[in-house]
């Protein structure tokens, strides 16, 4: 061998550099993970930062997210800095950036993330990023384990801030997507802990057996052994409650992971106890509980929160307000970020408010012990605190509510918070019957104010912006169809639940994870137009409540004055507002309110009962005029906010006194010297529409079902007022479709149905019926219906399920909903002779240039005069329609024709003339 030549190939071979195993990418992120698994946290972090490093050097991308998954966890585990927990985010932003980056190990990067800031208690923030990991893994349509534990804890945190539907959808979107059943059982364990907040015990047991049954874990049996617990709670079976939270709570007191379900269970055995009356023990586990608290959770905690807020609840049972403030005081400390004041006399500042439904809670806990405690003291400075408690807690709620992306989310949040309202109202009242001063009429009108419509308000100013926002044709048409999409999917599901136990449950577990990727498509896209548009953001912000000077205003244009109501669970309250001067009125909320109402609205059940017994029905109605108009003078133009049953009341046909001759045609109705119309809010009273497109086209629908269609009964009285309008066009008979008008609709700024309609109690939703098919209010909700007048001549079309907070779920509010100013809607089962005769002298006053409103009263007055027999006064035939809107006159003219049809008679003559010349 020439010795030479081998030597230099030794020292060619000496000069190769050769990677060592401390810059091998494989080799420092396996060392970093076999110290991070054994707890060596710290230099884990070390090497994996190193590991990131080779792998960005090296353009691995999808190693280096692998690597800054890690990173993650260690810079969490070790609570490190804010700069640091930002720097993973300049990190990710790089990564993003690259191209062939896998996806799905970005949705990996975010789950990791979501859990680190699950453990910090920040819920807020580990919902972005769940919501970021599933919005990769819709896109791809994956399902695997961590699809369905994103889902799953999702649908957690959504329970927590009180977005039931949102939740319940999530979780069966979990099932779905749970492949491998690595976490059924934790999900029927969440759906168990869903119904048990419902309070639906049945419903409670069975997802608890069928999470027992799904091969649960360790954790998972306890946890369904304890919702079980909650549901015998409900059941009053004390005895099995007892013995299954005695096997969970075992578990718990072993486990140091377990401590928040611990907490749990000692309120639990607490309630037990509470039902009981064995005060001594209940109080004991109030106490072992917070000392429970104090050991796992020093810091802030939410659970520590409702403890300390149940204990509060303790003392005010006992009488003791003091504790009880304390208590509350703690509680807020709890949840409250940036709040750790002892003192009771402070409260978090406002802007301070959290989203947390036990910061919401546990303000207004305080808020009442306090009002509790001025009835007793009578010093100002109490309700002065009360008041600011409450106003910190319905921002809370304000908070919660924006962050949900459905309709039936924040209804019911209004509900939850309704007698936050009505305690608010009382501190207000009493603090301006003991000063006189102004800002505290203001503060109940606008309270007021917010307790009404406000779903109904921001879908209203959303689709105006969506009109006004100069937004591309082909993104409004994308909004259209999502939004119709998810009308359809929502419709399909309460059909399918009304069938109960037959329902396929199948189907509806179906339909409701279409719904989620159909829900969160459309919020995508809302929040893309939000960013994109700056117009569509502006005309979407949240609406300032009108003040009373503004409505002061309002008024005086048409000499006019509001009467809205506020029904509370103690008290009604009524504020007269005119042009001069604001009213307050507190009426104490009896049986014998309840019973006048009642009694009021029985005699509207069917024709025959006021005219077999006007005796009754007059002295009931006086009776009924006293308690509604607590003031010595009524106006003659009145406009009312109803509010709870006075929604279903005529006041048209209250009388202030009783005839001496019981016959309708001698009697006082209101009607014959008062004017009264009826609007959702004051908001959407004074709410501009001037700048709405104008529409020309008129429309009647009249399916007539002379064949019985569908089941549906003959219409055979036949309405002759759409002839009288030039230009109104009719769908009628197997015209009349469903599809047609859907086409039709957008166009149209005067819409009137004649046909039949229903909201009785065993429907889910009202419904108006077509020759084909029926249009259930879901469906309506979605649908572009901009007419300046729907005119809805058809039975009910004004009643629905009322929700506290919002109102009555009718059809009026649909059609209201989907774009249409004023209203014409029916409170029961109107007679149909009738109902023809009305609409027919409406529309002629309405022609002749009355109001809306005006001309509904004048067809009321015109059938009156007209009548030919003293029963058909009653008024069960012609009270049975309102006026809802902001009403005004329409114009019926054809002039803007005639100069649209002149200036192209002009351009064909220029035309013609041109073209002579040029010939």
């Amino acid at each position: 061998m020439n010795w030479s030549l081998f030597c230099t190939i030794v020292l060619i071979i000496t000069m190769v550099r050769v990677p060592s195993p401390a810059n091998n990418y494989d080799a420092l992120y396996n060392r970093a993970d076999s110290l991070y698994s054994i707890d060596q946290t710290e230099q884990a972090l070390g090497l994996f930062k190193e590991a990131y490093s080779v792998a960005k050097s090296d353009e691995a991308w999808n190693g280096a997210v692998d690597c800054l998954i890690k990173v993650s966890y260690c810079t969490f585990e070790l609570n490190k800095s804010d700069k640091e927990k930002n720097n993973l985010k300049n990190e990710l932003a790089f990564l993003l950036r690259q191209k062939n980056i896998d996806l799905q190990k970005i949705a990996n990067y975010y789950l990791a993330q979501s859990y680190n800031f699950m453990m910090e208690g920040a819920i807020n923030e580990s919902l972005v990023f769940l919501e970021k990991t599933i919005n990769i893994y819709e896109k791809n349509n994956s399902n695997n384990k961590n699809v369905a534990y994103a889902y799953l804890n999702a649908a957690q945190i959504y329970l927590r801030r009180l977005d039931y539907d949102k939740s319940l959808n999530y979780l069966q979107k979990a099932l779905i997507s749970d492949s491998t059943n690595t976490h059924t059982a934790s999900i029927y364990v969440q759906l168990a802990n869903y119904y048990s907040l419902l309070e639906d015990p049945e419903n409670t047991l069975v997802y608890c057996e069928k999470a027992l049954s799904a091969k649960p874990d360790e954790y998972d049996k306890a946890d369904a052994e304890a919702m079980s617990a909650v549901a015998y709670i409900e059941k009053e079976n004390f005895k099995k409650a007892i013995n299954l939270l005695n096997n969970s709570t075992s578990f718990y007191e072993s486990d140091p992971y377990s401590r928040e379900n611990l907490l749990r269970n000692y309120l639990d055995y607490a309630r037990i106890y509470l039902k009981l009356k064995n005060v001594k023990k209940e109080g004991y586990y109030y106490l072992k509980a917070i000392e429970e608290a104090k050991k796992f959770a020093p810091v802030k905690n939410r659970e520590t929160a409702r403890v300390l807020a149940n204990y509060g609840d303790f003392h005010l049972r006992d009488g003791d307000l003091n504790s009880a403030i304390e208590h509350y005081q703690l509680a807020m400390i709890q949840v409250f970020p940036n709040f750790n004041e002892l003192n009771i006399n402070e409260n978090p500042s406002l802007k301070d408010a959290y989203l947390e439904s036990w910061a919401m809670t546990s303000a207004a806990k305080k808020g009442s012990a306090l009002l509790r405690k001025y009835k007793l003291a009578k010093d100002l400075n109490l309700l002065l605190n009360a008041s600011h408690a409450y106003d910190l807690s319905i921002a809370c709620i304000q908070k919660i509510k924006e962050s949900y992306g459905t309709d039936g989310a924040k209804i019911y949040l209004s509900d939850f918070g309704h007698s936050e309202f009505e305690d608010v109202i009382e501190i207000n009242y009493l603090l301006f019957i003991n000063t006189k001063e102004k800002k505290y009429l203001d503060k109940i009108f606008s309270v007021m104010e917010r307790s009404k419509a406000s779903v109904l308000t921001e879908a209203i100013q959303k689709n105006e912006a969506l009109i006004l926002a100069d937004i591309p044709d082909s993104l409004l048409q994308q909004e259209k169809n999502l939004r119709l999409e998810l009308a359809e999917i929502n419709t399909n599901i309460k059909k399918e639940e009304l069938y109960e136990a037959e329902a396929d449950q199948a189907y509806i577990s179906k339909m409701r994870s279409r719904s989620v990727t159909q829900q969160r498509k459309y919020e995508a896209l809302l929040e893309e137009l939000k960013n994109n548009y700056p117009a569509f953001n502006s005309f979407t912000q949240n609406p300032d409540t009108p003040t009373l000077s503004e409505i002061q205003n309002y008024l005086a244009k048409k000499n006019e004055t509001l009467l809205e109501y506020f029904v509370g669970q103690k008290n009604i309250y009524l504020i007269k507002i005119n042009q001069h001067s604001t009213n307050i009125f507190q009426i104490p909320h009896t049986d014998f309110w309840n019973d006048q109402v009642s009694d009021y609205q029985d005699y509207f059940r069917n024709s025959a009962a006021i005219i077999n017994d006007p005796d009754g029905y007059f002295s009931v109605s006086e009776k009924l005029y006293q308690q509604v108009f607590p003031f010595d003078t009524l106006p003659e133009k009145i406009i009312i906010i109803p509010d709870e049953a006075l929604n279903f009341i005529p006041f048209d046909a209250l009388v202030a006194s009783t005839p001496e001759q019981a016959n309708f045609n001698e009697a006082e109705f209101l009607i014959k010297n008062h004017l009264i119309r009826y609007a959702y809010s004051s908001g959407l009273l004074t709410r501009s529409s001037s700048e709405k497109k104008q529409h020309k086209k008129m429309l009647r629908v009249e399916p007539m079902f002379v064949n019985r269609e569908r089941g549906q009964a003959p219409l055979y009285i036949r309405q002759e007022n759409g002839s009288n309008i030039k230009g109104m066009q009719t769908l009628a008979g197997a015209a009349a479709r469903l599809s047609t008008f859907k086409e039709w609709a957008p166009q149209c700024r005067l819409i009137e149905f004649f046909t039949h309609a229903g909201a009785d109690e065993t429907d889910f939703a009202p419904r108006i019926e077509f020759i084909d098919t029926s249009l259930y209010l879901p469906e309506l909700y979605a649908m572009d219906i901009p007419a300046e007048l729907v005119v809805l001549s058809a039975c009910e079309t004004g009643l629905g399920k009322f929700e506290k907070g919002e109102g009555v779920m009718s059809l009026a509010r649909g059609f209201a909903y989907a774009g249409a100013s004023d209203l014409v809607a029916s409170l029961w089962k109107v007679n149909e002779g009738s109902t023809a005769d009305l609409t027919n002298y409406f529309y002629q006053h309405l022609m002749a240039g009355s109001s809306k409103s005006s001309a509904l009263r004048a067809a009321k007055l015109q059938y009156f005069a007209e009548a030919d027999s003293d029963e058909k006064l009653s008024p069960y035939y012609w009270a049975g329609f309102i006026s809802i809107g902001p009403d005004a006159v329409m114009d019926f003219s054809q002039k803007q024709w005639q100069w649209w049809l002149l200036a192209g008679a002009l351009l064909l003559c220029i035309i013609l003339w041109w073209r002579s010349r040029k010939r």
